[in-house]
Formats: structure tokens, sequence, C-alpha cells
């Protein structure tokens, strides 16, 4: 059982949540997602700034992953949250105005809460209590709007009883009916008070990711419908094809009136990405193509590789996203992660420039850039580089090389190429969750 769940995580890094880190910057950077960094400025200084990473750091092998904080480059110097039989961390994200951490809590007794530390202040609050959510759960994303005013997050909450961790144990089995307790489900939360409003969608809709415009008034959302209408969401390709037997699509919500509206129609849609506020987002379609799309005019980029996610630069000028080189009948990936980089004026998406070869990383996330425009900060879940062969048997997608101690962690400078080392080490980020959350949504841990 563990196996099949590797694979699939797998393809989700490949195809949806990596879009965690790909959320609109703002004057203090954000890496949503496996890490986070937040730059803030010293008092009195506009040109100088600190910078922590924050990330799930998963020492014994994905079972119970720690909250923890390091500076840029450093060594883990921070336990904001340590896993316990208890309870778990899961999804995260930095509040850009001030750098305050909120964080979602698993307690297998009182049941889902959001919590917030506070760096500065070296003390944390409950904002969101367990009874608002009513029972365990899984965070999946949680991103701060650009104004710090709200939340959005999306989670999956389980049976009552079930803690995540108990999801990675093979002794656990669900019944139909817990398979049906679980939901994917999205909020906005007001983070003077703690007030939580569900986003709804036209219809039943599992939310995975979401993303902020720069005015903060609107998350822009991909999920999951069931469109055989089995009663399950099946996130994944049929066995043994490349069909879909359910699909995304993206949505936006408007946070002043409390309205959900769906905006794509194609199979598969993911990682909606603000450009400041015009909404981008990746179509993967029946050819096996994938495109970048904006809803006037369309496509405006397209590609026989897999794109890992976008990122808008701080000023807004220029986009950065990830391509898997793939064979000419797209079954496999022919060699290292390539980080793209073209202007955000329509016409400049078409000749985007290669800025470097990512060697090493086999399963990249999404780029995020730093909060002066000149890097990106790429995370890779490395240690997944052995299911490779077992992902071509299931999915028929292989990725090459073995597992290898490789830096997690790249930091990439747009104008030169060169690439810096940040961090080595196991991260566990908010799509390896969803992927294992899918995988029991469609039956697959039965």
């Amino acid at each position: 059982m563990r196996t099949k769940v590797f694979f699939a995580t797998s393809l989700m890094l490949l195809l949806s949540t990596v879009a965690l880190v790909a959320c609109a910057p703002t004057e203090e950077e954000i890496i949503q997602g496996a890490w986070e960094t937040a730059a803030t400025q010293s008092a009195g200084t506009q040109a100088a700034r600190t910078s922590r990473t924050y990330f799930l750091e998963d020492l014994n092998n994905w079972n119970a992953p720690n909250l923890v904080g390091s500076s840029l480059g450093g060594s883990v110097d921070q336990m904001i949250y340590p896993a316990s039989a208890d309870g778990i961390p899961t999804a995260f994200g930095a509040n850009p105005t001030n750098g305050d951490i909120a964080y979602v809590k698993n307690n297998r007794t009182d049941g889902l809460s959001i919590e917030v530390f506070s760096p500065e202040e070296r003390s944390t609050v409950e904002l969101v209590p367990p009874d608002a959510f009513g029972t365990t759960g899984v965070g999946i994303m949680l991103q701060y709007s650009p104004d710090g005013t709200h939340i959005a997050l999306t989670a999956a909450t389980l049976p009552t009883g079930i803690a995540p961790i108990d999801v990675y144990s093979e002794d656990t089995k669900f019944s139909e009916e817990q398979l049906a307790e679980i939901h994917y489900n999205a909020y906005v939360v007001n983070t003077s008070d703690g007030t939580m409003t569900q986003i709804l969608g036209p219809q039943e809709v599992a939310f995975q990711m979401v993303d902020w415009n720069q005015s903060s008034s609107k998350v822009a959302l991909n999920g999951w419908t069931d469109d055989n209408g089995d009663g399950k969401i099946n996130m994944y390709p049929d066995k043994g094809t490349t069909q879909f037997s359910d699909s995304t699509q993206i949505y936006t919500y408007d946070v002043a009136t409390n309205t959900t509206t769906q905006i794509s129609n194609a199979e598969l849609n993911y990682a909606p990405t603000y450009i400041g506020d015009q909404l981008f987002w990746l179509n993967f379609d029946r050819t096996r193509n994938i495109g970048i799309i904006k809803l006037e005019p369309g496509s405006v980029y397209g590609t026989p590789n897999v794109i890992i996610g976008m990122a808008a630069s701080p000023d807004n000028t220029q986009v950065a996203w990830i391509e898997l080189p793939m064979n000419e009948d797209r079954t496999a990936v022919t060699g290292s992660p390539i980080l793209q980089v073209a202007g955000t004026a329509l016409e400049d998406f078409h000749e985007p420039r290669t800025v470097a070869e990512l060697p090493d990383m086999i399963v990249p996330d999404a780029p995020k850039w730093t909060s002066d425009g000149q890097s990106v900060l790429i995370g890779s879940a490395n240690w997944l580089n052995g299911m490779s062969g077992d992902l071509s048997q299931t999915f028929g997608v292989t990725l090459p090389g073995e597992p290898t101690d490789v830096p997690t962690v790249l930091k990439v400078d747009v104008a030169s190429g060169q690439i810096t080392p940040i961090y080595t080490g196991n991260i566990v980020n908010s799509s390896n969750w969803a992927g294992r959350m899918s995988l029991i949504a469609s039956g697959v841990l039965e």
C-alpha cells in the first residue's frame, strides 16, 4: 500500500499542487508549500533585510514532519511545532506584512485548528479553534492575502477518530462509510478575529490550490468534480491510460460578495496564478500538451513538456516556471528540469529564456522569487527518485535518476543562471499531503 501512495504523490507533484509555491509576491518574500521564506525590513532601514526559511522537515522518512525555521541558507535553528503521535502540522504560510507564520494543526483529540506563530514575539496564539472545523483533517494549502487581512485555506477533512498520522500506517483500513466522510473544503479566514467562511462551488468541488490577486479581493482555486458520477473524486488517470474520468477546473472567489465563479471548462486545469490582478493557469489537454492559459486571449504558451507551476516576480514584470523535458511520445522525462523566465506581456510568453538546468532535481516544485526580484528559489522532493521505475509501470511516465543526497532547495540567479544550494534534507510539502488524501478519496487505500 505504501508504494501505491508514493506513485500518486509523484504525479501530484507533477500535475497539480506544485502550484502551492506559486503565489503573487509582495514586499516580504513568501515561499508557500514545502518551505517558505519571510524577508522583513529592519526597523528604520529601507535596504536592510533579514531572511528566514520555514518548512516541514521530515527526519523520519515521511511519518512525522516538524514545522521548523532557519536562516536563508543556514541550518535549522527553530522548532515552531514538533510532530507527535497526537498531532502534526500540515499546510502553513507567512504573513507578508509582519512575518507571522500560520499553520494548520491536527490534534487527534480536539481536531483541526489554525495557530499563528510570531517570530518577533516568539509566541503562538490560536486563530481558529477546533470546533470551527468540527473534525480532524489535513491542511493542503494555506496562503495569506497580500495585505495580510485574510487567509485562504484548503483542507481535507477526515472521518471522526482518524488523524493524519493514521493515514501513513499500513494497518489503517478505511470503510466505505469513512471514505464518504472525506471532503476537500476551501475557506477564507479573517486574520483579525478568526472568523471563517467556507468557499462553496456551483456544485460539490474538491478544492486544492489557492492564490490571491494583488489587491487581496479575490482567491483563485482549482477544484476537482465527480464527472463520471461514481461518488468519488479521482485525481489520477484511469489505470493504464492517460485519460481522466474526473476533471479539475479553475474558480475565483470574491471576498466582498462571497460568490464563486467557474472560469475554465476544459478537462484538466490547474496551478491558478495571479500576475498582479490578471489570472493565468495551466491546462493539460488530451494531446498531452500543456499550455499557459489566460481567459483572454486563451493560450499564451504551449509545450509538450511538463510545466511545474508558475510564479510572478515581485514587480510583476517577469514570470518563471519549471519544465520537465519529455520524449516524443511524452511517456518519459528525457533530461534535467529547466528554469524558464519570460516577460509578463502576452507577446513575451511565446519566447521564454532558459535560465538554468537543474541537475539532480528529479521532482521539483514550482519556483518562487526572492523579494529583490533577482533570484528564484526551487525546492525538490528528491527522495522520490527511487520511485521512478514504479511510476513508469503505474502511469506510463518515467522519471530518470536514483535516490541521491542532493540539495533540496536551490537558489538560481535569474541574470547569470548561477545555482547556489540552500538546503539539503527531507522536506514534506502540502502537495504530498494532497496526494495521500486523494488516494483515500479514490479508494486506493481501502
